[in-house]
């Protein structure tokens, strides 16, 4: 009885990472010549997988499939007025729906296979990335996305790292796993890692959970941590201010890298909100659109989820959308998750289009939906 257990559990954890976790990072690191094969992998085992788990369809989860529905009617909906070929916008709502309803009927699972995951990645990445760049810190004119990856800048290194750690985070409060400490050294570890790629956003968002999984860890030295940060940063920008130059240059100048993003980022969003008309503004722009542009490509997305759902889904999901964290934010205390597990979901969407559809949006249904009364227990 025990080894069957077992064996469920560990069939349970290579679900969640193979199917949910795992499938965006891999799309953005492996050769573009293999993409097409792993994704048909992906998607035939994803057909087994929802037909197998139909099942899970109950009533008791009616809003989250209500909420699902929305986005798979009006994403094919979408698809038809536009002639678009974009499936997978049809396709996500149900790996969000299908995820989070697997891990709220799964009540046991080992999530020590998320630490090996980050593992694996801490040390392919230092083989790919880190060992090659000239220096940590200061590269000007090293072209260090030439050294990564075919569909991907070498932000995805950073993207990569702290999403594993977000969701690491998200399971453990959820299953009541005794992993915290471990989390809290990666996030450290974490946070040097995306400092020397010099992704922004990751960058806060890495800040962001350090502090989340110390708080976690150490409620009382967190809280002491955060009062001495605030007495001392006046002092450490007064005696450092020369070095504090040199890194606002490095991450914030004008002709640095990251502002160019920064200022495509902005052309996104700003093309989008100033030309809506009667034509686009309930079904979204023709996929082919171009948003704003850079040296080496044109971006066809805003750098924003909300905006983009309302261009993929249209402006009636994109309502739906912010009612439903509106209200989950409102009634905060129906639900398990306290609001500040939503600070590196709400912040990565304002700067980046990795939600909505995404292969890990179960994880955001899980901070979304899941009521306090319903908190689950893990065993290990």
């Amino acid at each position: 009885m025990l080894k069957n257990d077992l064996t469920k559990i560990s069939l349970n954890n290579v679900i969640v990472v193979f199917l949910f976790l795992t499938p965006h990072i891999f799309l953005s690191i492996i050769p573009a010549v293999y993409s097409s094969f792993y994704s048909v992998i992906l998607y035939c085992l994803a057909l087994i997988f929802f037909l197998v788990k139909s099942k899970y369809l109950n009533p008791v989860y009616k809003w989250e499939i209500l909420f699902a529905i929305c986005f798979i009617f009006f994403g094919f909906i979408n698809l038809i007025l536009k002639n678009s070929t974009a499936f997978f916008n049809i396709a996500s709502p149900l790996f969000g729906l299908f995820g989070y309803l697997y891990l709220r009927r799964n009540k046991k699972m080992n999530i020590n296979i998320i630490k090996y995951v980050i593992v694996c990645f801490y040390i392919y990445f230092y083989f790919v990335y880190y060992s090659v760049i000239p220096d940590y810190f200061f590269r000007p004119g090293f072209d260090e996305d030439a050294i990564v990856f075919d569909n991907s800048s070498s932000n995805a290194i950073s993207m990569t790292l702290v999403m594993l750690l977000f969701v690491y985070l998200i399971l453990n409060k959820y299953y009541k796993s005794d992993q915290i400490k471990t989390i809290f050294y990666f996030s450290i570890i974490t946070l040097v890692l995306v400092f020397i790629q010099q992704s922004r956003a990751a960058l806060i968002i890495a800040f962001t959970l350090f502090f989340i999984s110390f708080y976690e860890f150490d409620k009382k030295n967190a809280k002491r941590f955060l009062f001495l940060l605030t007495l001392t940063i006046p002092i450490f920008f007064v005696y450092y201010l020369e070095e504090i130059l040199l890194i606002y240059d490095l991450f914030f100048s004008e002709y640095s890298l990251i502002n160019l993003s920064e200022n495509v980022r902005s052309e996104a969003q700003t093309y989008f909100l100033s030309n809506l008309n009667s034509n686009n503004f309930f079904i979204g722009y023709p996929d082919n659109t171009i948003f704003a542009s850079d040296t080496s490509t044109d971006m066809l997305y805003t750098y924003n989820v909300f905006l983009d759902v309302w261009n993929r889904y249209g402006f009636i999901p994109f309502i739906v959308l912010i009612s439903v964290l509106l209200y989950r934010f409102y009634f905060y205390n129906r639900y398990f998750f306290p609001l500040y597990y939503f600070i590196p979901f709400l912040f990565y969407s304002f700067v980046e289009s990795i939600f909505f559809p995404n292969y890990w949006d179960c994880f955001i249904y899980l901070l979304i939906f899941t009521p306090i009364q319903n908190q689950k227990f893990n065993v290990y």
